[in-house]
């Protein structure tokens, strides 16, 4: 419980700071989504509960500060948190190589979601796919995810019992994942 109040502190002034960056940085440059990156480490290393519970809160947290639609971002971070969970049952997305193509794979899929819901709740909206800016925020997301993964588990072990040194999961896991 300590951990997931933690962790919404740290996704607050993630968002502070994501709010006030996309402010002062140049259009080339792209917005970066801080808080997704925490979600998809969420998601990664804490457990089914907890780990929901705090993707939706973030979900309604980009809603009150971001959100054009009220409820997507909830929905798109809980169905990207479950994603992760049903596809970490029989892959190794724990591992820190495969950190970047889980998160350009997920941010893909999120901002093709956001389009497909958003699109009919527009009328009269033409259907204009911004695929340069999604794919520099792709580009960013996958340049920080690393460092931000070390800074998460920093921030975590600088309130928490975990060793900062280590770079695995905060969950235990156990020896023989891959066994029947």
């Amino acid at each position: 419980m300590i951990l997931a109040f933690i962790l919404l502190v740290l996704g607050s002034l993630l968002l502070v700071m994501q709010c006030i960056l996309a402010q002062t940085l140049p259009p080339w440059m792209g917005k970066p989504d801080l808080l997704f990156v925490l979600v998809i480490f969420i998601a990664i290393d804490l457990d089914i509960f907890w780990g929901a519970l705090l993707a939706f809160a973030f979900g309604l947290l980009m809603d009150i500060f971001s959100g054009i639609y009220l409820g997507m971002y909830p929905l798109l971070f809980i169905l990207i948190f479950f994603a992760i969970k049903l596809a970490s049952r029989r892959l190794i997305v724990n591992e820190i190589a495969h950190l970047p193509a889980l998160i350009v794979t997920c941010y893909f899929i999120m901002s093709g979601s956001f389009f497909i819901l958003s699109t009919p709740l527009v009328p009269g909206a033409e259907l204009n796919w911004q695929w340069r800016e999604i794919f520099l925020q792709a580009l960013i997301l996958v340049i920080i995810s690393i460092p931000l993964r070390q800074l998460f588990i920093r921030f975590i072990a600088l309130f928490t019992k975990v060793k900062s040194s280590s770079i695995g999961p905060i969950r235990p896991q156990s020896r023989h994942r891959f066994t029947t």
